[in-house]
């Protein structure tokens, strides 16, 4: 991810050399990026904008935004694609260290950490290890694969 050009360069891992470079249509500051398993969608956040981004990879174009994050950067995709999660910087609004859990097949935000005070603790910590305890049993499914 080329930050300031907007652009996205492909790399051979093998040779570490650059293959191509397109700019995606619809970005405005991005940050960071992680893909679905099939490569079609490219998640990526906006920490200038609090935006996260999600980008079709074949026509390289915006497909939806999903906005109210505080500072989005950090990402991750669990290995069926069914979640995102979205670790946050904060800001004066919103805390820092919050993390979102967005589900893939609305690109809505489920539930953050920072919401503990709306849902309370007991509900909030039930929702969390239940994401946690799907992932876990993935992550050994896949034999430790981390994606």
């Amino acid at each position: 991810m080329n930050s300031y050009g907007k652009k996205v360069s492909i790399i051979n891992t093998k040779t570490n050399t650059v293959t191509a470079t397109t700019k995606v249509t619809g970005l405005s500051s991005p940050s960071k990026i992680a893909f679905n398993p099939t490569g079609t969608k490219m998640y990526v956040t906006d920490c200038f904008n609090n935006n996260v981004y999600v980008v079709n990879t074949k026509t390289n174009t915006v497909a939806a935004t999903m906005t109210g994050f505080s500072s989005p950067d950090g990402i991750a995709i669990i290995p069926d694609g069914t979640k995102v999660y979205v670790a946050n910087r904060g800001t004066s609004d919103i805390p820092s260290n919050t993390v979102y859990v967005i589900d893939t097949s609305t690109n809505i935000r489920e539930v953050s950490n920072s919401d503990s005070n709306k849902l309370g603790n007991s509900k909030m910590k039930a929702c969390l290890n239940k994401h946690k305890q799907k992932n876990h049993s993935k992550y050994h499914k896949t034999g430790g694969k981390q994606y």
